[in-house]
């Protein structure tokens, strides 16, 4: 009789230990993943971050889509940078980017587009020659696309080259019809 009573309160007291374990580890999971969710949720970016990671956090987002051909999107990532602007960019589709903006701090992303705009009404042609996309500051791939859209006696017949040795620069005439395919 005695024993058994013993055993018994071995075990209840085993019970309760048991369950106070396991209350404790729901417990210090449940705070975890809630300060886990609340930390990436409330994270702030600076510059070019993931895709994903940036349109988890809170707050409004705007998300512009632009043609990769209109664009020079390394320029437009160092502008971005250099205010410190938060924001993402993918491509969609093959020539298309969409970049997201967080507008969390308006007053950066004012400033910025001010600076812009002072850049476009002082000196268009300089702001277009940092931010619009040429050939020459196109990757292989998009120029590839990009002399495929573009009628190849064009491309060519505007093309001008120097002369190794008299520094002359002559024009280069369109191949025949034969020679023109890609």
């Amino acid at each position: 009789m005695n024993d058994e009573r013993i055993v018994s309160q071995v075990i209840h007291a085993g019970k309760v230990s048991g369950d106070f374990l396991l209350k404790t580890l729901w417990l210090l999971i449940e705070k975890s993943s809630s300060y886990v969710a609340y930390r990436n949720s409330n994270k702030v970016y600076v510059g070019d971050t993931s895709w994903n990671k940036f349109l988890a956090t809170s707050g409004d987002k705007d998300i512009k889509t632009f043609l990769t051909s209109e664009v020079n999107l390394d320029l437009l990532k160092t502008e971005l940078n250099r205010y410190k602007l938060p924001f993402s960019y993918y491509e969609p589709k093959a020539g298309e980017v969409a970049l997201c903006f967080d507008v969390r701090n308006t007053k950066i992303v004012e400033t910025a587009m001010q600076g812009l705009l002072k850049d476009l009404t002082t000196d268009p042609k300089a702001l277009n020659k940092r931010v619009l996309q040429t050939p020459k500051k196109m990757k292989p791939n998009e120029k590839i696309r990009y002399y495929k859209n573009k009628k190849a006696p064009e491309a060519i017949s505007k093309t001008h080259f120097k002369k190794m040795n008299t520094g002359k620069s002559a024009t280069v005439k369109a191949p025949p019809a034969k020679a023109r395919s890609l």
